[in-house]
């Protein structure tokens, strides 16, 4: 397993494609279910990023930047 959440994937399948309001209702039942919305996220889409950050999250260009910088260097 990769160990991340199911917010976290469903934030990345968001950031890849598809529409963003169907992403959105998922996002909303999950935090119903108990899913934390975290503090900062990597850019996801415009309106998705809209959403979060309406909900208190901020998205970090910088974070792309230091996970790709990461992957490169694990080659």
């Amino acid at each position: 397993m990769y160990g991340g959440t199911v917010l976290g994937q469903t934030l990345w399948s968001a950031a890849h494609g598809g529409d963003p309001e169907l992403y959105i209702k998922i996002i909303e039942t999950l935090i119903a279910a108990g899913a934390k919305i975290p503090g900062h996220h990597v850019p996801v889409n415009k309106r998705v990023d809209e959403w979060l950050e309406q909900h208190g999250s901020h998205a970090e260009p910088t974070l792309v930047l230091v996970r790709r910088k990461t992957k490169a260097t694990k080659r």
